[in-house]
């Protein structure tokens, strides 16, 4: 796969299954069925019933998303380290993990979860509600739902290997733990760490992989991050119309009324995604590099918008849901 897939066609291509469809190939692609002991009819119904509970009202936490981030993870698994210093349980952990990490997602933030003391924050005190949601939402399926047990035919000693590194790597998605992460990472880059990877070291590893291609966005083509963008903002500010209607405080760049669309993208790439890229791509070696420039370039073009106010993105929210076509990325302007 190049870095630049298109999922939108993808989508279009498989009637909107992406993540059933897409994570079948990948998982045959990889040859790791027969060698996790899961066969492919019981992947398949467990996919469709994770794609199923993704909200697909949501502009950007939807099935289309988790595909993507499918995708992009097990690109990253091809780089000659994560290659070497994982198995075929934990690539098809690391893969499977990435498919649900969002799964159920309510197109809120933990900040709103918390503050509004929703039932889920209660249930997870406060704690990486969402990530802690999703994981368990995925497992509650994979035990529950007739026809999607994967995990039958493993051994007990594989099934607590794949359940610990699938909670892992969903908890590392967490904005919260971010710079710790990135922090551990610097520190094991510095020192060549993963010359003599231990376990610990290949979760963070994993981790990392499946968080670095959760907030890839702004590294993809200007036609597919501004697709995503898109979907990300109708998010937020459909968030923020419910912190309005709540009379809560309006959530940072979740206000419709002042899209200030430039500016959320240039601090979230400058203080998240450009850090971690750069670590990533001294660990990774050249296969990130296509994403190191796609960021250059989303950054210039940002940079090139200022303070501009953003054209006709007031009244982005559920068109994104509706349509994953390719064509949104072409349907508002930004000046």
């Amino acid at each position: 796969m190049d870095w630049d897939f298109d999922v939108f066609a993808f989508a279009e291509a498989t009637s909107m299954h992406p993540l059933v469809v897409g994570g079948v190939f990948l998982f045959q692609r990889m040859a790791v069925l027969d060698k996790v002991c899961v066969p492919k009819d019981r992947l398949a119904n467990y996919l469709l019933a994770i794609e199923r509970g993704y909200v697909a009202s949501n502009p950007f936490h939807n099935a289309l998303h988790a595909s993507d981030v499918m995708f992009t993870t097990h690109y990253f698994l091809q780089a000659p380290l994560l290659r070497d210093l994982t198995g075929p349980l934990d690539k098809f952990a690391a893969v499977l993990a990435a498919a649900v990490h969002d799964f159920a997602h309510p197109g809120l933030s933990n900040a709103f979860l918390v503050n509004t003391r929703s039932p889920d924050a209660i249930i997870y005190n406060d704690q990486s509600v969402l990530e802690m949601f999703h994981i368990s939402g995925a497992f509650r399926v994979m035990h529950t739902v007739p026809g999607c047990d994967i995990t039958e035919f493993m051994s007990r000693a594989h099934y607590r290997q794949f359940r610990e590194t699938m909670i892992s790597m969903v908890l590392s998605t967490d904005l919260k733990v971010h710079f710790e992460h990135l922090s551990r990472l610097k520190t094991r880059v510095a020192t060549d760490a993963y010359a003599s990877a231990d376990r610990k070291d290949v979760l963070l590893l994993l981790g990392q992989a499946l968080h670095t291609s959760d907030i890839s966005n702004p590294t993809k083509s200007n036609p597919l991050m501004m697709a995503w963008t898109q979907r990300v903002m109708a998010e937020f500010w459909l968030q923020g119309d419910r912190e309005r209607s709540l009379g809560m405080p309006i959530s940072a760049y979740m206000d419709r009324r002042h899209p200030a669309v430039s500016q959320c993208q240039m601090g979230f790439i400058n203080v998240i995604v450009k850090p971690l890229f750069v670590e990533w791509r001294k660990l990774l070696g050249g296969i990130v590099q296509p994403a190191i420039d796609c960021l250059a370039s989303s950054l210039q073009m940002w940079e090139m918008e200022g303070n501009a106010r953003a054209v006709g993105w007031e009244g982005l929210g559920a068109t994104c849901a509706e349509s994953p076509s390719v064509q949104l990325r072409h349907t508002l302007s930004i000046r």
